[in-house]
């Protein structure tokens, strides 16, 4: 017997962007705000090299992952215009 596969609807997916939204701000709190108490996740990686990585369940246990995640400085790479001439590359470094 085949599963029929996950339907989520508008309001989980609003509920999944509004977490992902706050969580790109770095709104630790309005991240959290959106998981119940037994809510269970998952956060792939190996856990030598990324401590967030792992399962848990609820929000408690989400923060102490999520704040070990934000300790962890974002390298931003300004991305160079486009080539005028679109058969020559250019170096920006």
């Amino acid at each position: 017997m085949q599963s029929r596969p996950a339907v989520m609807t508008s309001e989980a997916i609003a509920t999944a962007e509004a977490c992902f939204e706050a969580f790109g701000t770095r709104g630790l709190e309005r991240t959290l705000s959106h998981f119940a108490p037994d809510a269970t996740w998952t956060i792939p990686g190996g856990p030598a090299l990324t401590p967030w990585a792992g399962h848990g369940t609820g929000p408690i246990r989400l923060a102490r992952a999520a704040r070990s995640a934000l300790r962890v400085p974002i390298h931003r790479r300004e991305i160079p215009p486009p080539s005028p001439d679109p058969g020559r590359l250019e170096n920006h470094r």
